[in-house]
């Protein structure tokens, strides 16, 4: 078993088979389950209502290396940070639900794992040069799976040289009549490989949102429109502000 694609409440989800079979809710979702900025509160809402949870919380993102952990934060729906990190387990007994999120429009999605805890990372190139996926892994105690989602990949996806010169050795890359196109996600998988002094295992979905009408694609159609890839975990007992 790998990539499945779950049907809930009309959503499809595209998940890692065995995760969500050891309990961990999670996926990449296409434009079924749209973010939109002008009206953000439809896909928290869309997200409670298919999983019967207590929220749906996401950062203000800002193609950055920041981070916000929603077990020791009092304002984390409002936060800057591309990073978000959640215990997996409750302290407690209760069992309320949140499901913690990112948006993405051809940037990685990123979904990292360990027994206790879980990080989801968005990567544009810029994150990809600024240390964001290394942010994550760093606040992981030996994460042992890396799931990457649909990104802008080379078949699409042309960068100039100096993107390729900022996100450095990592940046994979081809050459097609003189110009440069990046695999966004390939070049996260590379920045994991490199970091890795742990026994990582990385599936990476390899979907292309400039190429499948599946997807938002800003660099296609310039939508302010975004994917969105999740997790549920327990709510969080300290009170927002």
């Amino acid at each position: 078993m790998s990539w499945q694609i779950y049907n809930i409440a009309n959503i499809p989800i595209i998940a890692w088979g065995p995760l969500w079979d050891e309990g961990l809710t999670h996926g990449f979702c296409d434009s079924a389950l749209s973010y939109e900025p002008e009206n953000p509160v439809v896909a928290s809402s869309k997200l409670v209502s298919a999983f019967n949870l207590t929220q749906a919380l996401s950062p203000n993102q800002t193609h950055s290396a920041n981070v916000v952990d929603v077990n020791n934060s009092k304002s984390y729906n409002s936060q800057d940070a591309d990073i978000i990190i959640a215990n997996r387990f409750a302290d407690a007994q209760s069992q309320d639900k949140t499901a913690v999120f990112i948006k993405t429009a051809d940037c990685v999605p990123m979904i990292l794992v360990s027994k206790d805890r879980i990080a989801l990372v968005h990567a544009g190139w810029k994150g990809l040069s600024c240390g964001a996926i290394e942010a994550g892994l760093n606040l992981l105690n030996d994460p042992y799976l890396c799931l990457i989602g649909p990104a802008a990949e080379s078949c699409c996806y042309e960068v100039g040289t100096e993107v390729l010169d900022s996100i450095g050795s990592t940046a994979s890359a081809v050459k097609r009549e003189g110009r440069d196109y990046l695999s966004t996600s390939k070049t996260a998988e590379n920045i994991v490989r490199k970091f890795n002094s742990f026994n990582i295992r990385i599936e990476r979905l390899g979907a292309c949102t400039m190429c499948s009408a599946k997807f938002h694609s800003y660099r296609k159609t310039r939508t302010t429109s975004r994917n969105v890839s999740f997790a549920i975990v327990p709510t969080p007992t300290i009170t927002t502000s």
